[in-house]
Parts: C-alpha cells; sequence; structure tokens
C-alpha cells in the first residue's frame, strides 16, 4: 500500500467520522480533516513521481579547510617611574 493509498484510506475514515457526528462543530473539524487527508494523498502521488536522489558530499579535507591565524597582541611597556 502507498502513502497516497494510506492517506486516502485515512480520508475515508474520517468522511465517515464527519457523517456520524450530530455536533456541528465536530462535523466540521472531521470533513476539514478528510479534506487535508486527500490533499496530503495528492501531494504524495505527485512526490512519488519524482525521481530525486540526495548524494551527501564527500568529507573535506584537512587542505580545503581555511587556515586559522592568530595576531600577536602588543603587551602593555612596564611603567618605569
Amino acid at each position: 500500500m502507498t502513502p497516497a493509498d494510506r492517506y486516502r484510506l485515512k480520508a475515508g475514515d474520517l468522511a465517515s467520522l464527519a457523517r456520524a457526528e450530530t455536533d456541528p462543530f465536530g462535523k466540521a473539524e472531521y470533513e476539514k480533516l478528510s479534506q487535508a487527508y486527500l490533499r496530503l494523498a495528492e501531494q504524495a502521488e505527485r512526490n512519488s513521481r519524482v525521481d530525486l536522489v540526495y548524494e551527501t558530499p564527500p568529507p573535506r579535507q584537512p587542505q580545503d579547510q581555511p587556515q586559522v591565524q592568530q595576531q600577536q597582541q602588543s603587551q602593555p611597556k612596564p611603567d618605569r617611574s
């Protein structure tokens, strides 16, 4: 079963709950959730048609890393009074 199919099943379950709900607020919430799961199913269908592979870049070698240079701070001269 594909992810899109699972989303459609969940949408159907929520639509059934909406039909059985007597409270108007609860009915509206179930209907909105059902519609959201149908949109997820559509997006999952579109995503399944994309052939995209992510390859992690190779680790950086020490010569690729910038050199950090330290600056010397001038020391205060002792007061000879």
